[in-house]
């Protein structure tokens, strides 16, 4: 019974990759049945994985018009969250339910939910993935560097700062986001990229890509100086990497 648990929630994961949502949450569901054959962080990263596309799925009602159902499936997907931290430590369903919450606007429950998940991420050394699967609900600055790519990856520690620093904007805490912004930039800078997983991309585009990020947290505050050197911290490591280059432009003309 337990091997029988472990393949429906591979075959739940898998299908999730394929972005087909109809068998991932199908074998998912499965998977949960079993969910005493099932170790912690299994259970953790389903009801994750579940409250992510209960997410998607809000969205992609609120898009076509459809407020009952939207309202139905964002529901669906705190509850998933909330049960998913019942079960581990680690930092990707605090990051996730945080990004979650950042999305409807609950800023305050966000930047406790990400700084909660940074601090995890300093310990278990996690990546976050985006892909196309969550086009619908991707905060603009990760739709940009998405594109092109069938997937990006940060360290956790990363993310949840930079998403720690647009919940504090958002919420208006400009004391706080500085301070996270300061706190992001040294995470960065001490990083070692070569201990994360990256499967399709390396840990030099990983380190590119977290320096972007610092250049779109500064631009959204108005740091223009600290969003350049940011830029060209990226543009050091991958001399070819087009958004950086596109973005080091927009922050030079603000600087005019």
């Amino acid at each position: 019974m337990g091997m029988l648990a472990e393949v429906c929630a591979s075959l739940g994961f898998t299908y999730s990759r394929l972005r087909n949502f109809d068998e991932m949450f199908k074998f998912y569901q499965r998977a949960l049945e079993l969910s005493n054959q099932l170790s912690r962080e299994d259970i953790e990263l389903i009801d994750t994985n579940i409250g992510s596309l209960y997410h998607v799925k809000a969205v992609m009602y609120e898009l076509e018009g459809r407020s009952e159902e939207a309202t139905n499936y964002h529901r669906h997907a705190d509850a998933a969250f909330n049960k998913a931290l019942r079960y581990s430590w680690k930092s990707f369903p605090y990051i996730t339910y945080g990004y979650y919450k950042l999305c409807i606007g609950e800023n305050q429950e966000a930047i406790a939910l990400l700084h909660q998940g940074y601090q995890n991420g300093v310990l278990d050394k996690d990546t976050i993935e985006f892909d196309h699967t969550e086009d619908v609900i991707l905060l603009e600055d990760l739709k940009h560097e998405l594109a092109g790519h069938d997937d990006i990856r940060f360290p956790a520690s990363v993310i949840a700062l930079y998403l720690k620093c647009v919940a504090q904007e958002r919420h208006g805490d400009s004391v706080g986001v500085h301070s996270t912004l300061s706190q992001l930039r040294h995470e960065i800078a001490s990083c070692d990229f070569t201990v994360y997983y990256t499967e399709t991309s390396s840990p030099t585009h990983m380190k590119a890509m977290s320096w972007s990020l610092l250049g779109y947290a500064c631009m959204s505050v108005d740091c223009w100086h600290q969003a350049q050197e940011a830029f060209e911290s990226a543009l050091e490591i991958l001399p070819d990497y087009w958004k950086a280059t596109e973005n080091l432009k927009r922050a030079k003309a603000k600087l005019l």
